[in-house]
């Protein structure tokens, strides 16, 4: 019998000078196509990226995805700014709030409150609880 030891992929983030403009993070990761190793790289820009944990959380969902098609294996938990990321997409809070004041067109929350939310989760929230895993946020804290 054969064993396979599964590893859970963190990738690797550089920051590399550019001969004209500002440098540029490369997050370089490996994936695996018919039993083959190769590797891979996402270029991000260092004027939109400041730091390395923005790189992170940027290629966050990227790596979520190509560590659930490695198997099953005991993974780390996202971490709460995840889940923030994916309310603010699934709600549709920026597309309400690029909208003018009033009646939007899409379904949902009002202007009003997408924006109220939007200010608590990226002025308080985030900051405070972003990078922690979701395991170790408590709602009577966050509350």
């Amino acid at each position: 019998m054969q064993f396979t030891r599964q590893r859970y992929q963190f990738g690797s983030i550089r920051k590399v000078p550019r001969k004209k403009g500002p440098p540029a993070w490369e997050f370089r990761y490996r994936e695996h196509l018919n039993g083959k190793a190769c590797q891979k790289q996402v270029t991000l820009s260092a004027a939109q990226y400041h730091t390395e944990t923005q790189v992170r959380r940027a290629v966050e969902q990227l790596l979520n995805k190509l560590n659930m098609e490695s198997g099953p294996i005991r993974e780390p938990e996202p971490s709460f700014g995840f889940l923030i990321d994916r309310f603010i997409l699934e709600e549709q809070l920026l597309e309400i709030r690029d909208q003018n004041p009033g009646p939007t067109d899409l379904e949902g929350l009002q202007y009003s409150t997408a924006c109220s939310y939007l200010s608590m989760l990226e002025r308080h929230i985030r900051p405070r609880w972003g990078a922690d895993p979701t395991s170790r946020v408590r709602p009577a804290i966050v509350q």
